[in-house]
């Protein structure tokens, strides 16, 4: 019996030959080994004769069932019989089928962008989604790339919630933003002109109605304004770019419907675009400060404090806000409020925005004050 006791050996480490053998072929050697007819061990097992005749053979699989049978019959491990199986089956599936490179080549294409949301959004449009050839031409037209095997480039400043890394999902919005805004047309930009412009587009901030004249002040100042949808998973509230040197684009995704978010995030980004933070050959940077080419944390983290500190202060005057807070503290009213954002020529929601990040009053409280303006921008 030394066969058995040395199938018995190996078979307990669950290991297979390295070349691919047919399992038949072992089975038979064990039975003659044993001195046992097929139809002893068809009795021996309880499995028809015909099955171990085609396992034999090679024309019919081990299952789970045969395999346990076998274990018990032969002294080995069930596992070892379907390992035999298993990598037989696979040699003779990549023999007749090598690495499919459609295959591999539409998992390249998917893990450069999020294609079924970019055709679900009609960011790219192809004929045949089924085919490779267009799918991967679109992909590489919208990503700027000329072959799916190239990394995108950009620089982007981008505020964003949530702690889910940087991905393709967000590389697609910011491409989206970027293609949306060569079609506008503006005046010459001026460092200088936009910000001796500060109150006058922060003016606006006073109604809901002014929201509209947003995009084409922003216009004459020569920066390109664009609202782009945030794909799922993103939390993109907002981002900055430049088309080129002389080209900055503000772009924001207006996920959260609130004229007081509206405003803290387009100041936000125009206090980027004032300090030239995104502009070409500089690395990117955002909230989360994920990828091999965002600034480092400390550094990432001061320029964020920036412009955050820039927003709040060029829409309400920090020193007024203080005096608000010191005259009333958490006990501030609708009315106070009211009277509050008159004076300082503000929307009421931007107020309340200011008080509840400074966590004087509760994200609850003041709902009523709040006002929606999708309508207003994207009219």
């Amino acid at each position: 019996m030394k066969s058995q006791t040395t199938m018995t050996a190996r078979a307990s480490r669950d290991l297979i030959p390295c070349v691919a053998i047919p399992p038949g072929e072992l089975l038979r050697d064990e039975l003659e080994a044993r001195g046992w007819s097929q139809i002893d061990f068809a009795a021996i097992t309880g499995r028809p004769h015909q099955t171990i005749n085609e396992i034999v053979s090679g024309k019919k699989a081990i299952t789970i069932e045969t395999a346990v049978a076998f274990s018990s019959a032969l002294g080995t491990t069930p596992q070892y019989w379907l390992n035999l199986e298993n990598a037989y089956r696979l040699a003779l599936a990549q023999r007749d089928k090598p690495v499919n490179e459609e295959i591999r080549r539409r998992a390249c294409i998917y893990s450069k962008a999020p294609v079924n949301e970019l055709l679900r959004s009609h960011w790219i449009r192809v004929k045949n989604p089924k085919s490779n050839v267009e799918l991967e031409r679109a992909v590489c037209e919208f990503l700027e790339i000329g072959s799916i095997d190239q990394e995108p480039c950009f620089e982007l400043a981008a505020r964003r919630s949530g702690d889910d890394p940087w991905n393709a999902s967000h590389m697609a919005w910011f491409f989206r933003a970027k293609h949306m805004a060569r079609q506008e047309s503006v005046k010459p930009y001026s460092k200088q002109h936009l910000k001796d412009n500060l109150k006058t587009i922060r003016n606006l901030c006073e109604s809901v109605e002014a929201t509209r004249q947003v995009k084409k002040v922003l216009a004459g100042l020569g920066v390109r304004f664009v609202v782009v949808e945030h794909l799922p998973k993103t939390k993109i509230d907002g981002g900055s770019l430049w088309l080129d040197e002389r080209s900055p684009v503000v772009a924001l995704s207006l996920r959260y419907d609130r004229l007081d978010y509206f405003w803290f995030t387009l100041m936000h980004e125009l206090s980027h675009i004032l300090n030239e933070d995104s502009k070409p050959g500089k690395p990117r940077i955002d909230e989360q400060l994920c990828g091999s080419e965002a600034k480092s944390d400390q550094q990432a983290s001061k320029i964020e404090e920036r412009a955050n500190r820039d927003a709040a202060g060029w829409l309400i005057d920090p020193r007024e806000l203080d005096v608000l807070i010191q005259q009333h503290g958490t006990y501030v009213s609708a009315r106070e409020i009211r009277a509050f954002a008159c004076k300082a020529r503000v929307h009421p929601s931007i107020v309340v925005g200011q008080l509840q990040h400074r966590k004087i009053v509760p994200w609850t409280h003041f709902r009523g004050m709040s006002a929606k303006i999708r309508n207003e921008v994207m009219g």
